[in-house]
């Protein structure tokens, strides 16, 4: 969160929402609770993992899990809906540019949108972000290697 407001304080741009988002994962219940109380911020949270948002979107969830139970529960659900496996890294965000990168070039000469089936540009945002969070993480490493050659 230091980072979080260090950036915001130095960058140029006037942010109209900042979001935090945690995942309780292994930290102690006391860490997880602090981070959130603590941050000055929008925060979006998971307990316990970000795969209980993902699971939602199946089936209500309203017993306690673990970070393996939702991820058990998520992949069964998957299957179920014959969407494949689920995997936490999945490699799949290329290809679905791709795909929609192609899909959107064969109908590029359609003249609206709405005749443009099936189309969608969300890859345009996707990469639009991809981008900025590439620029976000390197300026992150740059500032905490500088940072972290006080304390070595």
């Amino acid at each position: 969160m230091k980072y979080t407001k260090q950036y915001i304080n130095k960058s140029p741009k006037v942010y109209g929402q900042v979001w935090v988002v945690f995942d309780k994962d292994d930290y102690t219940d006391e860490q997880f609770n602090n981070a959130i109380k603590l941050n000055e911020y929008n925060s979006a949270w998971s307990n316990p993992n970000f795969e209980v948002w993902l699971l939602s979107h199946f089936k209500k969830v309203s017993n306690p899990l673990s970070k393996n139970d939702s991820l058990k529960e998520l992949k069964k659900e998957f299957q179920n809906a014959n969407l494949g496996n689920y995997s936490k890294n999945d490699n799949r965000l290329e290809t679905a540019i791709q795909n929609c990168k192609e899909m959107y070039e064969q109908l590029k000469t359609t003249s609206s949108e709405a005749s443009k089936n099936p189309c969608t540009t969300v890859f345009m945002l996707v990469e639009d972000l991809t981008k900025y969070l590439k620029s976000f993480y390197e300026k992150k490493s740059t500032f905490y290697s500088r940072f972290n050659r006080f304390f070595v």
